[in-house]
């Protein structure tokens, strides 16, 4: 029986291939037409519910710069719900949006629309690429996260282009072809690669973050106005700069630039470009930012770039001219940095208040510091040392300097200070504090030294309407000639712990303390008091020195000393002083 079965022929086999063959040949195409057919219908009907969600929505986007917003929105972009190859696109004439193939062919939505009014979304600038060979003319084109290295898109009309950011690109070329002056608008925030525009017929708007991982930025333009972080190698080639807003670059290289414009700044590192023209704000130094403050326009636009930038670089300020700057302009002054303002003879005024994180110092100028109307805010506030060598301050509805000791000792010297309308000029928490050749004049207190203060000073005037020197859980020292006066109290102490006062004239410094009240009170105070007074005249309406006797934990009233009171020199008996110091010479 095995020997009768019988197996398939050659020929039979080919003809059962050929039949296969046959019928693949015509159902593929049948199917793969359905399956495109249906694909194509979804994203129809995606595209038509996305134009009716539009149409529903509340608050729908009537600019094309809303729309990229409202998509992100209602996760249209991040969805694939256009997934097949298809191109979403946004008619700004007609408010809708359409449907592009891959050949930039309308699928699905109105399908005419004008030229230039077309807003494309792309997944990356090859696409963008692609649509300019195309043909098509867009205004707008915003470009997702895919890459394009080597890209060229070139133009014969103006142009938006904005990406994702942080796009990576490792090479990108725009060119404009145009016969007519155009104007491009570039916003995006690359990390890596070289970048060259060429369009020397058309003035260019830069509007993102180049980071320094860009190795280079090449341009060649009409005009190139920047409003964005340029921190990178910026080359300029037969192009006139705009400076709108911050702009910040590594460097800046090219033949005869100039500032056409200059409503911003323009902050530069290690580089010292001679600019032709114009007064920008120039950054320079590998460790220091050095800062030409010429306006008040300028210096707005810094201390809003300041509150951004690295707290290890010192800015070092350098005044031009007298500038005034209000809180219509600079709402907020905040800087990180530690900040060396050299006013060079000028006079800065500003009615809001100068807040300070680092170290600050203030030279050679005069700082009008008044608040448009009565305000507790300090005009000047620092958490670290401050330091001031011939300065003259003028402050008026508000108060004056707060200090927090964080770090450092802060010094005065040959400061002259009016403090009008404040519960104090000088407020000073935790502080070091070097006071010499100054003169400080407050409606309040002149001085308030608090929680382990140290203050030492020399040759320096002290008058409030209120106390000269507060003093609370913390120490003076004063030296050479000085006058320290008060509406109520010369020197008040008080507090828990410790304070002591060191009143230490020289034979001729004809030194004085003086109180329509007391000279010197301490009163209030909990804790103990030292007091040691030499050639200096204490002198109060009432008592030359008030307090307890019993909170005396170290006293002398030695050489050149006189204590004088009109009820009397001191508030205490004599027996009621104590302490384990006591050093009595009155």
């Amino acid at each position: 029986m095995k020997g009768n079965r019988r197996a398939f022929t050659i020929v039979e086999v080919v003809i059962v291939l050929v039949i296969v063959a046959v019928l693949a040949a015509i159902l593929i195409p049948f199917f793969s037409d359905l399956i495109a057919k249906a694909n194509e219908s979804a994203e129809q009907m995606n595209l038509r519910n996305l134009n009716q969600q539009l149409i529903a929505a509340e608050d729908p986007p009537d600019r094309a710069e809303e729309v990229l917003d409202y998509l992100e929105k209602g996760g249209w972009l991040e969805e694939a719900a256009f997934s097949s190859g298809e191109i979403l696109g946004w008619n700004e004439e007609k408010g809708s949006f359409l449907l592009f193939d891959r050949s930039f062919r309308v699928l699905a939505g109105d399908e005419v629309y004008a030229p230039r009014s077309v807003w494309l979304f792309v997944a990356s600038w090859r696409v963008a690429e692609e649509a300019l060979a195309s043909g098509l003319q867009f205004h707008y084109c915003y470009i997702g996260e895919g890459a394009g290295d080597g890209c060229s898109l070139r133009f014969s009309y103006g142009a938006n282009l904005i990406a994702r950011e942080n796009t990576v690109i490792s090479g990108l070329s725009v060119f404009y072809e145009g016969e007519e002056e155009g104007a491009f608008r570039i916003g995006l925030s690359f990390q890596d690669g070289e970048i060259s525009v060429d369009m020397p017929r058309a003035s260019l708007s830069l509007e993102g973050d180049f980071a320094a991982e860009v190795a280079s930025l090449e341009i060649c333009a009409r005009e190139l106005s920047l409003s964005g972080a340029v921190r990178c190698a910026l080359s300029l080639r037969e192009t006139d700069l705009a400076v709108r807003a911050e702009a910040y670059c590594r460097e800046i290289e090219g033949d005869a630039l100039s500032f056409v414009e200059n409503s911003g700044s323009v902050f530069l590192l290690n580089s010292a470009v001679p600019y032709a023209g114009g007064k920008p704000v120039v950054y320079a130094g590998e460790e220091k930012w050095e800062i030409c403050a010429a306006d008040a326009d300028s210096l707005a636009e810094v201390f809003r770039a300041l509150s951004l930038q690295d707290r290890t670089l010192r800015a070092e300020f350098s005044f031009q001219s007298d500038i005034a700057l209000t809180k219509a302009l600079a709402p907020s002054v905040s800087v990180i940095q530690p900040s060396d303002f050299a006013l060079n003879g000028y006079t800065f005024t500003y009615d809001g208040s100068l807040r300070f994180i680092g170290d600050v110092s203030f030279s050679g100028g005069t700082l009008r510091l008044h608040a448009a109307a009565p305000t507790s805010d300090p005009a000047v506030f620092c958490a670290g040392a401050l330091t001031m060598e011939n300065v003259s301050l003028e402050i008026g509805n508000r108060n004056g300097i707060q200090m927090y000791g964080v770090y450092g000792i802060s010094s005065l010297s040959s400061v002259r200070m009016e403090c009008i309308g404040a519960e104090y000029a000088l407020s000073a928490v935790g502080c070091s504090i070097r006071m010499e050749d100054c003169a400080v004049r407050s409606s309040g207190d002149a001085l308030r030294l608090l929680d382990d203060g140290d203050l030492w000073m020399r040759r320096t005037e002290l008058s409030g309407d209120a106390c000269g020197l507060t003093l609370k859980d913390s120490q003076a020292r004063c030296d050479g000639k000085f006058l320290i006066t008060g509406g109520t109290d010369g020197i008040r102490a008080e507090g828990s712990s410790r304070t002591a006062v060191y009143l230490l004239a020289g034979e001729t410094d004809d030194s004085l303390v003086k109180g329509r009240q007391n000279g010197i009170s301490f009163g209030t105070l909990t804790g103990t008091m030292e007091l040691t007074v030499y050639f200096t005249l204490v002198n109060g309406g009432v008592y030359g020195i008030e307090g307890s006797g019993e909170r005396i934990a170290e006293w002398k009233v030695g050489d050149g000393a006189s204590v004088r009171g009109g009820l009397a020199a001191y508030s205490w008996e004599e027996s009621e002083i104590s302490g384990d110091n006591l050093l009595l010479c009155v």
